[in-house]
């Protein structure tokens, strides 16, 4: 059980586990209350840790016999110090945040079915395949295959104009789901301003995912 909880709260889990561990959280009552116990304790670490580095970084300061901290350059200095230090925690905690968020999208996300008769539906599997078993590098490969062939396709021309709406029309949620799988490769490897960027990419494309990425932007971008 202790293993179960750990591996979830460090998302060290596989999708399928996830899904299985938040199904046995609501039906198994010694597991939530397990969970949320270690949990508790979990975040009362971090903010501690967080805590303790401050007050070390202010009991160094009190020390140093070499420097009079009231002098503007040093308080300057101090207070850069003090900033990077928080602002490099608080990107750890949003990074860390990023790769369960993306485990979690994952989770959510149905295999692609073959919609047509060209190659961009089986690199997209390839593309869904690699991202469960970890393989984000193959990943992010396909992905850049899935734009070329969509950039391929979408330069044919059919003679019934009606066959060529539609195969267009797939090719463009093609492209949308490609965009999507691109974010949460970003956000499983921990890329803020990448992830950002492309999260804001697909709010601007106005598609399939542009309501949910807007949605993590509000929410998992707020330093």
């Amino acid at each position: 059980m202790e293993e179960r909880i750990d591996n979830y709260i460090t998302g060290k889990m596989t999708p399928e586990e996830i899904l299985q561990f938040r199904k046995d959280l609501n039906t198994d009552m010694q597991l939530r209350e397990e969970y949320e116990r270690v949990k508790e304790i979990s975040d009362a670490i971090q903010r501690r840790a967080l805590k303790d580095k401050l007050v070390q970084v202010e009991k160094t300061k009190k020390r140093s016999p070499r420097f009079n901290w009231r002098t503007p350059i040093y308080s300057m200095a101090a207070a850069a110090s003090l900033a990077l230090f928080v602002n490099n925690g608080a990107c750890y905690y949003v990074s860390n945040r990023l790769m369960n968020t993306a485990t979690d999208l994952y989770a959510e996300l149905e295999a692609p079915v073959s919609r047509s008769a060209n190659e961009v539906d089986e690199l997209l599997e390839n593309v869904y395949e690699n991202i469960g078993h970890g393989d984000l590098s193959s990943a992010s490969k396909d992905l850049d295959a899935v734009s070329v062939a969509i950039e391929d396709q979408m330069k044919k021309e059919y003679d019934n104009a009606e066959l060529n709406e539609y195969y267009h029309s797939i090719l463009m949620v093609q492209e949308q789901e490609a965009e999507w799988y691109r974010a949460i490769i970003l956000m499983k490897r921990g890329k803020i301003s990448k992830s950002k960027a492309a999260l804001k990419s697909i709010v601007s494309g106005k598609g399939l995912y542009a309501e949910q990425a807007q949605a993590l932007l509000d929410s998992k971008f707020n330093l």
